[in-house]
């Protein structure tokens, strides 16, 4: 969500669609974890993938697997 509250949507096309933290969830998860662990919310989730439980993150790792072309 930017400065003006507008909220924005992001995806590719082989991967779920999510939002954007207003705000770095970094209490959750390992420190190696990539940054976009601490900000990115996949659609159907209400905190970010550093924040959700490690079955509900397995779960949309292997979606996302599924998806990939490697």
């Amino acid at each position: 969500m930017d400065a003006g509250g507008q909220s924005y949507t992001f995806a590719d096309d082989t991967r779920s669609a999510g939002t954007l933290a207003p705000v770095p969830d970094r209490e959750d998860g390992p420190r190696w974890w990539p940054d976009l662990w601490s900000i990115f919310i996949p659609d159907g989730a209400s905190t970010t993938l550093a924040a959700l439980p490690a079955e509900e993150q397995n779960r949309i790792f292997n979606e996302w697997k599924r998806g990939s072309a490697g």
